[in-house]
């Protein structure tokens, strides 16, 4: 007997909690959300899957589909718009979705590429350098990285590593999978063929030593039957000599040219990537190779005081920047000077959040096109949180653990708030509380704020602000303010009540 499966999906807030008790109790998620996709299973032929417009506005980029019209379902007023998945693209990231779609223009970046410029050039010379690219999310890293490529174009041999963060659990997975590629591996190759392309791929490396094809057959866990006599080697010394033959592939693979070895996203490496990473650039030496790792600002590389290595931090937009990378994002179209306000104020400079609050504001409606530059259809209210970054910022909060109901208590009080403000309202004890804090300054979600003599803290974007306090469920919001209001300080002129922030969501 066959079995037949349909799977449908859709994206949604929900409220999730124990109802009944006993042997009923279940763990139930309510809304209108579960709902929706239940109805859009109906929809569903046996072995597809199919997704509800809001799911397709998400994950369009990185799967083909096949729409199935403007349908009408069962307890939803308005109509929606279901696709039946077809199959994935080759799109990895959200970056890559973005370079197929078309990037924006690239600004403010001159800094930085010249920087690279110059640990190229050394490279190049024979001076091996390793550059530790460090930025908060959606910063711009990759772009950098990219303009850079484009700015050398073929002068390099290009290695890339991407990290995820579902391989953390996975030693070598980023490395294997470039590994994979050079040999020529494709999917739904059989171990018999994977195996005929490795020894094709070693022998034509000429330099590589006599043990390699049974050393990478084990690692990417290729069966090599009678081909080759077992490896008699500790667990220790294969380890080793594995790592020394990667280090090989990377480092002395492309004599003609330098090499520029990219890690994407270091911080969801996993240890053993790391520690192979920590090796390239101890042995850069006398390479022409240029290492370039990308992570958040929380990831320690360990490596970055070795000869020849730096940290190159990538800052946020300034106002000019902004105001062109969202005109930019508008397709070069002018935009009201109360938008590009409010994109300004609520994005904190970060790119990725000015073209995603941009093309909101254009999707939305609130914008009309009139002879080539767009006006405000009605007042300008504020921009929700881009359904695109909602997730990600929802992610984040919930990594934290029990810090994220600090999070979601600072949310009330506002942007900015005072550390004994928070102590008089949680329910915490201080040392707990404290910690928590920490926790959060550690996550990059929160930081100091030397705004006045009190121990306060800001949120660092807005949007990690409005995620927080829209997570909350309605009646816990309602509680907050009330308790978050009875505290107040004396305020210089002209400073808002830090108490009244409370009932104002998004204020500073």
């Amino acid at each position: 007997m066959r079995l037949a499966v349909r799977v449908a999906a859709h994206t949604g807030l929900v409220v999730t909690g124990d109802v009944g008790g006993g042997e009923h109790r279940e763990d139930l998620a309510l809304g209108p959300t579960p709902n929706i996709a239940a109805r859009l299973q109906e929809l569903a032929a046996h072995g597809t899957v199919v997704i509800g417009d809001a799911t397709h506005r998400l994950v369009a980029g990185f799967f083909e589909f096949e729409s199935l019209g403007e349908l009408a379902l069962k307890g939803r007023k308005e109509p929606m718009r279901p696709y039946r998945v077809v199959r994935e693209t080759s799109a990895k990231t959200m970056f890559d979705v973005a370079v197929a779609r078309g990037l924006s223009a690239a600004v403010g970046r001159v800094r930085e590429l010249d920087t690279l410029d110059d640990a190229f050039s050394h490279a190049a010379a024979g001076s091996g350098r390793a550059v530790l690219v460090r930025g908060e999310a959606g910063i711009g890293k990759s772009r950098l990285i990219r303009l850079f490529r484009e700015r050398r174009g073929g002068s390099a041999a290009w290695v890339t590593f991407r990290c995820s963060p579902d391989d953390r659990t996975s030693a070598l997975r980023p490395v294997l999978n470039v590994t994979e590629r050079a040999f020529g591996f494709v999917s739904g190759d059989s171990a018999e063929t994977k195996l005929k392309r490795l020894i094709s791929g070693v022998a034509a490396y000429g330099t590589l030593p006599d043990d390699a094809v049974p050393l990478l057959a084990d690692v990417l866990g290729i069966p090599t039957g009678d081909a080759y006599p077992p490896l008699h080697l500790g667990p220790g010394l294969k380890r080793s000599r594995t790592q020394e033959l990667l280090l090989a592939l990377v480092l002395d693979s492309h004599a003609s040219r330098p090499v520029v070895l990219v890690v994407e996203d270091a911080h969801w490496a996993d240890p053993t990537t790391l520690e192979l990473l920590s090796q390239v650039v101890e042995r850069l030496g006398s390479r022409r190779v240029l290492s370039l790792t990308t992570a958040r600002p929380e990831f320690d590389a360990g490596w970055t005081q070795a000869p020849g290595a730096s940290v190159l931090m990538v800052p946020r937009l300034n106002a000019t920047d902004v105001n062109a990378l969202a005109t930019s994002a508008a397709g070069g179209k002018t935009l009201p000077a109360e938008l590009l306000e409010q994109v300004a104020a609520r994005t904190d400079g970060v790119p990725l959040y000015v073209e995603e609050m941009t093309k909101l504001a254009i999707e939305s409606g609130m914008l009309v096109l009139r002879e080539g530059r767009y006006e405000l259809g009605e007042t300008v209210g504020a921009l929700a949180i881009p359904a695109t970054l909602h997730g990600s910022l929802l992610a984040r909060l919930d990594r934290l653990g029990p810090a994220k109901a600090v999070a979601q208590l600072a949310s009330v009080i506002g942007r900015s708030f005072s550390l004994p403000m928070l102590r008089s309202v949680s329910p915490l004890d201080e040392a707990a509380l404290d910690a928590q804090i920490a926790q959060l300054v550690d996550a990059g979600l929160v930081e100091e704020s030397h705004a006045d003599q009190s121990e306060g803290y800001v949120f660092r974007h807005a949007l990690v602000q409005d995620a927080a306090y829209q997570s909350l469920l309605k009646s816990t919001r309602r509680r907050y303010p009330d308790r978050a209001s009875v505290w107040r300080v004396p305020q210089a002129s002209g400073q808002r009540d830090r108490g009244s922030a409370a009932r104002y969501p998004g204020s500073s």
